[in-house]
């Protein structure tokens, strides 16, 4: 599977005190003339007309601009003038030309049957019809996977305390952002997001976000597709990094401390003993 890697911009430091509300979505399909599918499931493109001699009908169904989608003339299909991506994934029932219905279904919905289409009849020479739609494919992206990475920074105490976190999703179409929401209900989209297009058209989605001093809350990350109408969430919570970069919790150091203390004491008292001994 061939991928693309586009890369937005780099990773962003910013402070809790200083994070602002960032919104957006994708813009909404249109109710006029137009159909929504899901990738892999059967499209439905509809097309009726008052029913009319068959005598030299012709039956054209075009993806706009000029591909060929399917073709009917002299009473068959001519599939020698389809485009090949949709050979065996296109279907007509001709017998229901009789009633009009000139009805076209395709298999297997790919993201790059994304577009508009023309359903052309004609009946006679000087009698045609034709009407067009526009088909929208909409895939949901996994679940994000959110994690709490390794900081880089060695310069001040402020770098050196930052948190960074990532998250990714993948699978999706149309492309959308992945969105931080920090427990006070503040939402922002990093500034750093990476995105990757495979071969069939999705998307898979990875964001990073660095918060420039301690983080000791659950932040979620979140992906929402306007198109199917549905969001998934997953939230992650980051202790402090010690001072060799890695995230510990408190209750990760407090044995390591006691076992020292320990160690101090046991030593101690066999120092004493020695001694002791030595002297008699």
């Amino acid at each position: 599977m061939h991928t693309l890697f586009i890369q937005e911009s780099v990773c962003v430091c910013i402070l809790l005190s200083g994070i602002t509300t960032v919104i957006s979505s994708l813009p909404m399909i249109p109710n006029n003339k137009t159909i929504l599918s899901r990738v892999g499931d059967q499209t439905t493109l509809p097309c009726t007309f008052t029913p009319k001699t068959s005598d030299g009908l012709i039956v054209t169904w075009t993806k706009i601009p000029g591909q060929t989608v399917y073709f009917f003339t002299e009473g068959k299909e001519d599939a020698g003038k389809q485009e090949e991506r949709y050979k065996d994934r296109t279907f007509v029932d001709e017998s229901r030309f009789n009633e009009g219905d000139f009805t076209l279904l395709i298999e297997d919905t790919r993201v790059s049957d994304e577009g508009n289409y023309q359903c052309f009849v004609r009946f006679k020479p000087a009698d045609f019809e034709s009407s067009s739609l526009e088909l929208y494919v909409a895939a949901n992206y996994t679940k994000p996977v959110a994690s709490c990475l390794q900081s880089n920074s060695t310069g001040s105490t402020q770098e050196a305390s930052a948190v960074t976190l990532s998250c990714q999703t993948e699978g999706g179409y149309p492309e959308a952002q992945l969105v931080w929401t920090f427990s006070n209900g503040t939402r922002v989209h990093s500034a750093a997001q990476r995105r990757a297009i495979d071969s069939e058209g999705l998307v898979s989605i990875q964001s990073s976000l660095v918060i420039a001093r301690a983080l000791n809350e659950n932040l979620t990350c979140g992906i929402h597709n306007s198109r199917l109408s549905q969001s998934f969430f997953t939230s992650v919570t980051c202790s402090l990094p010690s001072s060799a970069g890695s995230f510990q919790n408190e209750e990760r150091k407090r044995p390591g401390l006691l076992a020292s203390v320990v160690c101090f004491v046991s030593s101690l008292l066999l120092s004493l003993i020695v001694k002791k001994a030595s002297c008699c």
